[in-house]
């Protein structure tokens, strides 16, 4: 199957609101099927430290201001792509109970670029427009949850497609 770059960039940009989302929301369960072990840990650490403190992270007026591949190679066992992103949002920390800002400005925009690592087996299985469920073959909507709603299985996007496996604030 040919490499689509446009609508792999779609999928960062979507991929990339999505964690943001999760982390506001403290629903990484969302994302889970997204992004490789390690960022998955490293986002449920930061989730649990929010939590810990009674905080919540903010992320408001979220977009991707740019994204674009700046390196793409495979080894004999995977493809990796990089990718580039520049977003803007207003990022801020509220105490849980009394909705009072701790850190940061509700006010302005910010914006932070990221270098996002993606990797994808050169095995992986072929699928079809719809994705079906690996435990009862029903159609699902990956970008809900990834989680099937018949039977629970989750559609581990890993053998499928690209997973995001390293994020890094640049």
């Amino acid at each position: 199957m040919e490499f689509e770059e446009t609508k792999f960039m779609s999928y960062v940009d979507n991929i990339f609101i999505k964690i943001l989302h999760a982390i506001m929301f403290n629903k990484l369960d969302t994302i889970d099927h997204f992004v490789g072990d390690k960022v998955y840990n490293e986002l449920s650490n930061k989730v649990e430290e929010l939590n810990y403190k009674n905080l919540i992270q903010m992320y408001e007026m979220t977009n991707v201001k740019e994204s674009h591949i700046s390196n793409k190679y495979s080894d004999n066992n995977k493809s990796i792509i990089e990718v580039s992103l520049v977003s803007r949002y207003v990022e801020y920390t509220m105490d849980k109970d009394s909705k009072k800002i701790i850190s940061g400005n509700d006010e302005n925009r910010i914006e932070k670029n990221y270098l996002l690592t993606f990797e994808k087996s050169n095995n992986t299985k072929v699928q079809g427009i719809s994705r079906k469920c690996p435990g009862c073959g029903a159609n699902m909507d990956i970008n809900n949850n990834g989680k099937c709603e018949y039977c629970g299985a989750i559609y581990d996007l890993e053998n499928y497609d690209y997973v995001l496996v390293d994020i890094k604030k640049i």
